[in-house]
């Protein structure tokens, strides 16, 4: 990539979750997996100083969520995501840090209906915005206008610009059948487009 350069979204997306889903990464780790992911030619694959600096900021240093630490309300809002997240990753993840867990009780809070896998996924949106320093405004407009629920509505929103399409790796046109989505199965989105903030 381009010295200089702002790292692509889908960057900062595919190293989140990278490092999200394994406990010792490195930066050549990562550049490899990207490489051998396919969707990332050559010149998109960071130097791994860049990489190192995205690790940095994304990590999660806050402590692993407990129900003892929690109220019971919000408990009430992450453990079906914990469960959603246990079954559908077959155990690789078996625990939410405690700002996934507040970022899980925000967006639960903020839209009930949204399912679980959505729910994760949209509050590890709301993390690395945050580390970015971005807007989140798009995210919010996500939840209002409920497009976890039409594949077609979200992409003609992502088109519109009305919302982002906050990375491919995590945007899941997945089926939601019983209310959780299975990122094994998604169909990827790979719309091109301006996102707002």
């Amino acid at each position: 990539m381009a010295k200089g350069k702002r790292t692509p979204q889908e960057v900062w997306e595919f190293v989140g979750e990278y490092i999200r889903t394994r406990s010792a990464v490195t930066a050549p780790d990562v550049a490899r997996a990207m490489e051998r992911d396919g969707r990332f030619p050559g010149d998109l694959v960071p130097s791994d100083n860049t990489i190192l600096k995205i690790i940095n900021k994304l990590k999660d240093e806050s402590p692993p969520w407990h129900l003892s630490k929690s109220l019971e309300a919000d408990a009430a809002l992450v453990l079906p995501v914990v469960a959603a997240l246990i079954e559908d990753t077959d155990a690789s993840i078996r625990s939410v840090s405690e700002e996934e867990a507040r970022w899980i009780t925000a967006v639960k809070r903020a839209e009930p209906r949204i399912p679980e896998l959505w729910a994760f996924y949209m509050a590890r949106h709301y993390i690395v915005a945050a580390s970015q320093g971005l807007s989140t405004d798009g995210h919010d407009r996500f939840l209002a206008l409920h497009l976890w629920e039409d594949d077609n509505k979200r992409d003609d929103m992502v088109r519109r610009g009305v919302v982002p399409l906050l990375g491919r790796y995590v945007f899941l046109s997945a089926r939601l059948a019983g209310g959780r989505g299975s990122v094994g199965n998604a169909t990827i989105a790979t719309l091109t487009v301006n996102s707002p903030g």
